[in-house]
């Protein structure tokens, strides 16, 4: 009796225990993880994106390991973000290189207004294999003539500074500068040092005439891939509707001055760029481009400087991504990259949903930076169920503004303004 009252107890636990998963069975069910396979959008207009991918050869810049993630909750209407790819700078002023022998015999100068600030600076020159610098000029010696007219030098010129007042104004480049008094007319000019020089000396001559109406503009990309053999350029001169390109050089991030060629095209120009070699990561490159223009009868010249980062194109991301759900509610993202070797890198994005009214909200921005190998070449972006859920958006997200970022170099690799939608 005993034993079957023990029985009948056993029986009934046992139905107790199979009720009771049969009543978990569909709550499991609900919590379970579902991976879905996403397509990265195509490339639009103004997206950034590599086509070909290339080893760096200089170590990078961050060579940490640490895995970083982080999400920053958002919560308003969504704008549209791109980043900045092009820069634009604005030259009131021109440069010239030239020799001692020239400025003893003399150097045609156009100046287009009175008051125009002339700096006479001695450079190094290591072409010859050993360094030379060049002499400096003083004041004393420079020397100004007007364009067809017996003015007395005196009376053109405002001003004078040696070395030492310019480098305690911030100009250390072993310089003199005379500034053209207010009597001084448009024209050219005539820049002579009286003082003997060394005739193979390089000097640099720069004039600068402020609040001129005559501004040379450029606009150019911030950011070139090695490899790339054009550029695309941007010129306008102010007060002229058209000018003259009188030349255009590279100098690279070691100091290597290069002449480019410049073809103009209807919308603007292109210059072709020659292979270059990168010092170092950290390092910038400049472009310089001389104009000459004729207005009515004033001759105006201006220069306009341009600076960009060279970089290589480390990697890029696959197609394929792979995101993890749970309750209908994206977990992770995991994103392939393509590389030749390893690096750290950074990937960023925006997370959107959409509102009763159809509004798209930006929820969250999402980023991580990792150590990536060819061996194991994964990113993984974290989202927020929780910012998700709370949030009270529904489908369709979107990942906005999605950017792959090599951190051994500091570079942009590609951008998406809209790069999925789920």
């Amino acid at each position: 009796m005993h034993t079957m009252t023990k029985l009948a107890t056993a029986l009934a636990l046992l139905g107790l225990v199979s009720a009771c998963q049969q009543e978990q069975a569909p709550q499991e069910e609900q919590n379970q993880t579902v991976s879905k396979d996403l397509q990265l959008a195509p490339p639009a207009q103004g997206d950034l994106t590599a086509e070909v991918i290339a080893e760096p050869s200089l170590p990078g810049l961050n060579a940490s390991r640490d895995k970083v993630s982080f999400v920053q909750p958002l919560g308003q209407v969504y704008v549209p973000q791109h980043p900045v790819m092009t820069q634009q700078s604005q030259s009131d002023e021109y440069w010239m290189n030239v020799t001692g022998a020239q400025l003893n015999q003399g150097l045609d100068l156009p100046i287009s207004q009175a008051g125009a600030m002339i700096r006479v600076a001695a450079r190094a020159d290591t072409s010859s294999g050993a360094l030379m610098q060049a002499e400096p000029v003083a004041p004393k010696d420079i020397e100004l003539t007007a364009p067809k007219e017996k003015q007395a030098n005196r009376q053109l010129i405002r001003s004078l500074a040696d070395a030492d007042a310019l480098t305690s104004a911030g100009l250390d480049d072993n310089s003199a500068a005379l500034q053209m008094s207010a009597l001084a007319q448009p024209g050219n000019y005539l820049l002579r040092v009286s003082k003997v020089l060394v005739p193979s000396a390089n000097y640099l001559v720069n004039v600068k005439e402020k609040n001129s109406p005559y501004q040379l503009t450029a606009q150019a990309p911030v950011m070139l891939a090695q490899g790339e053999n054009q550029m695309r350029l941007g010129l306008s001169l102010s007060g002229s509707d058209s000018f003259e390109v009188l030349g255009a050089t590279l100098r690279d991030s070691r100091g290597q001055v290069t002449s480019l060629s410049l073809n103009h095209q209807d919308d603007g120009w292109q210059l072709a760029m020659p292979e270059m070699e990168v010092s170092s990561n950290a390092g910038l490159s400049e472009i310089l481009v001389d104009v000459t223009a004729k207005v009515g009868t004033t001759a105006v010249r201006r220069t306009v400087k341009t600076v960009f980062k060279p970089y290589v194109a480390s990697a890029r991301l696959t197609d394929t991504v792979l995101s993890l759900w749970q309750d209908d509610i994206p977990q992770q993202l995991s994103f392939n990259l393509e590389l030749k070797s390893e690096g750290r890198f950074t990937l960023g994005a925006v997370f959107t949903g959409t509102n009763g009214k159809g509004e798209e909200i930006a929820i969250f921005s999402t980023q991580v930076a990792a150590w990536v190998t060819p061996d194991n070449p994964l990113l993984v972006l974290p989202l927020s169920p929780n910012l998700i859920k709370a949030s009270g958006l529904q489908a369709p997200f979107h990942l906005r503004e999605l950017e792959l970022r090599d951190q051994g170099q500091m570079a942009r690799l590609s951008f998406q303004q809209q790069a999925l939608s789920f």
